[in-house]
C-alpha cells in the first residue's frame, strides 16, 4: 500500500500579497494577469514601493503545486512536497509553514546557503491577479531535491509547470517521471500559467515527451497558446493526443473534464469574486488541482473530480477526503448532482 498519495516536484516561494490599482501596474510596466519572472534587485524596488503605496496585506508560503499539496493535505491526502529553501530567514518561515500544513518534506535536512524565492502577488480591484517571482535559490532544483524511495511510494507524480523554465529543473523531472512510470505511478501536471506555454515551451514539450502525462491542468488560453494559433479546440486535439484526461478551467463559463471518449461540462457555481491566485491564503489555495488528482484515480469516478473545490468553500457540505472509506455529510441523503456538478474557481466567496 503507498505510503503517500501525491508527491509533488515545484518552486518554493514566500508569498507577499497586496492589493494595488490598475494605474500602479501600468506604471510599473508590469504586465497584468500574468507571472513575470523578475532579478532580486528589480523585485526589492517593486516591493518598495508597494509597501509605501498600499502596505502588506498577507504572507504565506506559496508556490503552485506547493498549494495545491496543501490543499490536499487539508482534506486528509497524505503528500510530500520536493522544492528547494535557502539558509535564510524565509526558509525557515516556509519550512514551518509547510509543516503545520501538514506536508511532508525533507527541508530540514537541506542547509544550502542563498536566499530562498519570493512571490509578489498584486491583486487588482476586478480580482485578477499579478505576479512578479525572484525564484532565488528554488532556480537550482536539481535531481539533489529528488526522493526516489518517496516517489516509489506514491500513487501520484504532480509536476509544477513553473519549474520548467530551467534545464536542471527539466532534467530531474525527467528522472523523477522515468521513476514514477517504472513504478507504475500516475503522473500528473499542470501548465501553471500562459507564461510557461509561451516562453518554455520547449521544455514543456520535453517534460510532457511521446509518453505524455496521465492527467493535466490546463486553463484556455494556455490551451490556445500550445496550439500555437489561439485555436482551442485545436490545442485540446493535440494534447488529448499524449494526455488522456484534461481538465480545462474556462473562467466565468466554468470548466471541462476531457478525456478521449468524453466531455464533461462543470458549471460555474455563482460568487463573489475577491482574488483569482492560488497563492498567499492556505484556506482558498489551490484547491481545484488537489481533488481531481485523488478522486479520479482513487474512485475512479471521472466526473466527480470537481466537486471538492466547490465544496471546499461550501457552508453546506463536510467533506474529509477518506481514501478508503466513503465520504460524509452534513445534510442528509445523498449528494444530488447539481452539489457534485458544481465547480468554482479557487479564492473567491460564496455569495448567500
Amino acid at each position: 500500500m503507498s505510503k503517500y498519495d501525491v508527491i509533488a516536484l515545484g518552486n518554493a516561494l514566500v508569498d507577499k500579497e497586496y492589493e494595488v490599482t490598475d494605474e500602479f501596474l501600468a506604471a510599473q510596466g508590469v504586465e497584468k494577469g500574468v507571472m513575470t519572472l523578475l532579478e532580486c534587485d528589480v523585485q526589492q524596488r517593486l516591493l518598495d514601493s508597494l509597501n509605501n503605496q498600499f502596505g502588506l496585506k498577507k504572507r504565506a508560503g506559496g508556490g503552485s503545486a506547493a498549494n495545491s499539496m496543501v490543499t490536499t493535505a487539508q482534506f486528509g491526502g497524505k503528500v510530500f512536497y520536493c522544492c528547494k529553501v535557502g539558509d535564510d530567514a524565509l526558509g525557515e518561515f516556509y519550512l514551518k509553514d509547510l509543516t503545520d500544513a501538514g506536508v511532508m518534506h525533507r527541508l530540514d535536512q537541506q542547509n544550502t546557503p542563498g536566499a530562498t524565492g519570493r512571490c509578489v502577488v498584486m491583486v487588482s480591484q476586478d480580482a485578477e491577479r499579478t505576479m512578479c517571482t525572484y525564484l532565488g535559490i528554488t532556480i537550482d532544483f536539481s535531481v539533489n531535491e529528488l526522493h526516489e524511495d518517496v516517489i516509489r511510494n506514491a500513487q501520484i507524480l504532480y509536476i509544477e509547470g513553473h519549474l520548467v523554465y530551467q534545464r536542471e529543473a527539466v532534467d530531474a523531472i525527467l528522472v523523477a517521471k522515468k521513476i514514477a512510470r517504472e513504478a507504475g505511478i500516475k503522473v500528473a501536471m499542470t501548465f501553471s500559467d500562459p507564461a510557461v506555454v509561451k516562453y518554455a515551451r520547449d521544455h514543456l514539450a520535453d517534460v510532457i515527451g511521446e509518453d505524455g502525462v496521465d492527467l493535466l491542468f490546463c486553463n484556455q488560453d494556455e490551451v490556445a497558446d500550445w496550439a500555437g494559433n489561439d485555436d482551442v479546440d485545436a490545442g485540446i486535439e493535440d494534447l488529448l493526443k499524449i494526455c488522456p484526461t484534461l481538465v480545462l478551467t474556462r473562467g466565468s463559463k466554468g470548466a471541462q473534464i476531457i478525456t478521449r471518449e468524453s466531455v464533461i461540462d462543470i458549471p460555474p457555481y455563482p460568487v463573489k469574486a475577491v482574488d483569482s491566485t492560488g497563492a498567499a491564503i492556505h484556506s482558498q489555495v489551490r484547491s481545484y488541482t488537489a481533488s481531481p488528482m485523488v478522486w479520479i484515480w482513487r474512485l475512479q469516478v471521472v466526473w466527480q473530480a470537481a466537486v471538492l473545490p466547490n465544496v471546499f468553500h461550501n457552508s453546506v457540505l463536510a467533506w474529509r477526503l477518506m481514501f478508503s472509506k466513503p465520504f460524509s455529510l452534513k445534510c442528509s441523503g445523498r449528494p444530488s448532482k447539481r452539489m457534485v456538478a458544481c465547480w468554482i474557481q479557487p479564492k473567491v466567496v460564496i455569495t448567500k
